[in-house]
This record gives C-alpha cells, sequence and structure tokens, in this order.
C-alpha cells in the first residue's frame, strides 16, 4: 500500500516575525529548539529552479540511497518527508540519536563542497540525513550519485522545513537529537573536526 505524505501547510507570519525570526537563523543560535516549533525566512543562496513539482507529484529514485534504519514516521504527528531513494518517508521528530541534518539542493553550488565532507564523516560511522530541498527528484539524485553519496536524503521541494527547521540560506547544517535541533552551523562545514566539536558540545543536550 503507497503511503500518504502529510506536508502542513506553514503558519502566517507578520512581516515583523519573519525579520526576527531572519536575525535569529543568521546569527546561528545554537540554542535547543523543538524541529516544529522554529521559524525561518524564505530566502536562499541563489535562485532556485523555477519548476519543482507538487509535494504529491515526488517520485523516488532507483540509483539514490536508500532511507533505512530510522523510526516509522506513521507515529509522528509532525512533518514526514519521502525519501529521495528507496525506503518509507522520514519524520524529523523521531530522530533520537544525534545525526547531522543537511538541507541541499542540486542547484546550490556551496552545497556540492559540503556534502563529501558530510560524505566521509558518514564513512566514519556518522549519522547523516540530507534533506534536498526546492528541487526536482532527477537532478537530485544525480548530484548524490556524481559525489557519490551513501547516507540517505528526503525531499522537500515545497521547503518546508524553512519553518520546522528555521534555515534561511543553502546549505543549512544542523544537529537533530531527541526530536531537537540541538546545534546550527552558522556557515558551510569545511571540515569533519568543525562536526566532531559540534556534537561533542551538543551531545549532553536533550
Amino acid at each position: 500500500m503507497r503511503r500518504k505524505q502529510f506536508f502542513p501547510q506553514p503558519a502566517a507570519r507578520s512581516s515583523g516575525g519573519w525579520l526576527l525570526l531572519a536575525l535569529i537563523v543568521v546569527a546561528g543560535c545554537t540554542t535547543s529548539t523543538d524541529v516544529t516549533q522554529v521559524g525561518g525566512s524564505p530566502v536562499g543562496t541563489q535562485t532556485p529552479p523555477e519548476q519543482t513539482p507538487p509535494a504529491g507529484e515526488v517520485t523516488s529514485a532507483a540509483g539514490a540511497p536508500a532511507c533505512t534504519g530510522f523510526a516509522d514516521a506513521s507515529a509522528s504527528d509532525g512533518l514526514a518527508l519521502p525519501c529521495l531513494g528507496p525506503g518509507p518517508p522520514i519524520a524529523l521528530d523521531t530522530i533520537a540519536e544525534p545525526t547531522v541534518v543537511a538541507v541541499w539542493a542540486s542547484w546550490c553550488a556551496p552545497c556540492r563542497d559540503e556534502l563529501p565532507i558530510l560524505q566521509e564523516f558518514h564513512e566514519q560511522g556518522g549519522a547523516v540525513l540530507g534533506i534536498d530541498a526546492a528541487d526536482a527528484t532527477d537532478p537530485a539524485a544525480a548530484l548524490a550519485q556524481e559525489l557519490q553519496l551513501t547516507f540517505p536524503s528526503v525531499q522537500d521541494p515545497a521547503s518546508m522545513t524553512r519553518t520546522s527547521l528555521g534555515w534561511a540560506a543553502l546549505p543549512a547544517t544542523f544537529i537533530v537529537k531527541s526530536g531537537r535541533v540541538v546545534h546550527r552551523f552558522s556557515e558551510p562545514i569545511t571540515s569533519i573536526a568543525q562536526v566532531d566539536q559540534a556534537l561533542a558540545s551538543s551531545g549532553p543536550r536533550s
């Protein structure tokens, strides 16, 4: 049976509220926050493609990494995102263990520099989940194959995680633990040492 995806609509916010939230995101706040309660500003590093598939038309790519080892998204009332590759959807608020969550897109040039570093971290045993945002399945899967990514990614064509994670530009990278954002990287990751340091500082949080 085909699983029905849940894509809630973001709540309307005043212009003043968006400005305040955008400033918080740009500042790289590291305060622990629930992934379903943080807001963000709809601003990107580049102009995304004009045509991205509606949420209901998202398909998976057989050549992309499978989404395995995550909790059943049906147990969550939050945002469940479909896998870029084979496998069930994933709800961010069901992530229990410290996981690097990286929002990326095939059209984002800085993402091409960060993703290989996250792949190296993953090969060393680190938990990584990608979120392909404002993108289409085929170019996203092609980039994953080009960079030889083996960690799974989910799809967010409508950029719903701008609200649920509170990102303002791509790449946007976080550490999520027990369904909460416990660390935000204020700039693109350039070394595994940055990830290790962030994990060490955010580990005790829950």
